[in-house]
C-alpha cells in the first residue's frame, strides 16, 4: 500500500462526518426531540475530534522529524530513510572510505554504535565525528558505526574489514553503556519484544504516525509506571 493512501483515507474521514452532519440536520429540520439532539451533538463530537486527529497525523507525518531510543516507531523510520545516507563503504557519512590510508596523513577511526553514526543528528556535518574532521583537515577520518551495534558486532566488523584489506592507524571506540548488552539474555529477549510488538500492530497503527507515536508514548509511560510499582 502506497505510504499516502491512509493519509487519503484519513483526510476523507472528517468530510464523511461533515456530510452525514449536513444531512441529519435537513432530515430532522426544526425537530427537537432528544434523539435528534443526541445524534446531532455526537455528530458534531465526531466531527471535530476527526479534524483534531487529521491535524495531528498531518504534523506527525509531515513536519515531526526525529528518532527515538530504538527506532521502532514510524516517525524514527521515516528519519533514517531521510537522513541516513550511506557512502559506498555502506556507513553514514558524505566522503568516501578506501582500504588503504592516504600517504601523509593520520587516519582515525572512530568505531561504534548509533551514537557514532549520529542517531538523531539530521546534517551529517554536525555530527562529533565530522565537526573533527573539519577542525583536522590533515587526519583522515573514518566513521565505522552502524545502529544497534553492541561490543560483538563492533568486533566483528572491525576484523571484517580488516580481511578486506582495511588499514588502521588510530582507532577510538565511542563506548556507551548498552554495549554490552549481547551478554545480557534478559536485554536481548526484552529487545526483541518491543521490536516485533513494533511491527505487529493492528492496521490503524501500522497506517497512522500520530497512533503510533502516542501508543508508543503510551506502553513506555506504562512500563515506567510498573517499575516505579515494582520497586
Amino acid at each position: 500500500m502506497s505510504e499516502n493512501l491512509p493519509f487519503l483515507l484519513f483526510l476523507c474521514f472528517p468530510f464523511m462526518i461533515g456530510v452525514l452532519l449536513v444531512y441529519c440536520l435537513r432530515s430532522y429540520g426544526d425537530e427537537r426531540s432528544w434523539s435528534s439532539l443526541i445524534i446531532g451533538n455526537f455528530l458534531v463530537f465526531v466531527f471535530l475530534l476527526a479534524i483534531v486527529f487529521v491535524i495531528a497525523e498531518s504534523y506527525y507525518r509531515f513536519i515531526y522529524d526525529t528518532t527515538d531510543s530504538l527506532g521502532y516507531t514510524k516517525v524514527s523510520r521515516r528519519w533514517y530513510q531521510r537522513h541516513n545516507i550511506l557512502n559506498a563503504a555502506g556507513f553514514r557519512d558524505n566522503v568516501e572510505y578506501f582500504p588503504k590510508i592516504v600517504p601523509g596523513k593520520r587516519r582515525i577511526t572512530f568505531l561504534g554504535d548509533s551514537f557514532t553514526m549520529g542517531h538523531g543528528v539530521n546534517n551529517v556535518d554536525k555530527r562529533f565525528a565530522n565537526l573533527i574532521r573539519v577542525a583536522h583537515p590533515e587526519w583522515e577520518i573514518n566513521v565505522i558505526a552502524i545502529e544497534g551495534l553492541e561490543t560483538q558486532g563492533e568486533i566483528e566488523l572491525l576484523e571484517t574489514g580488516f580481511r578486506n584489506g582495511y588499514q588502521i592507524d588510530l582507532v577510538v571506540l565511542v563506548y556507551c553503556l548498552n554495549d554490552v548488552a549481547d551478554i545480557l539474555p534478559e536485554w536481548d529477549n526484552a529487545y526483541q519484544t518491543i521490536m516485533a510488538d513494533a511491527y505487529n500492530g493492528n492496521w490503524l497503527r501500522q497506517n497512522s504516525y500520530y497512533i503510533d507515536i502516542m501508543y508508543h508514548h503510551y506502553k513506555a509511560a506504562d512500563s515506567s509506571l510498573k517499575c516505579n510499582f515494582c520497586k
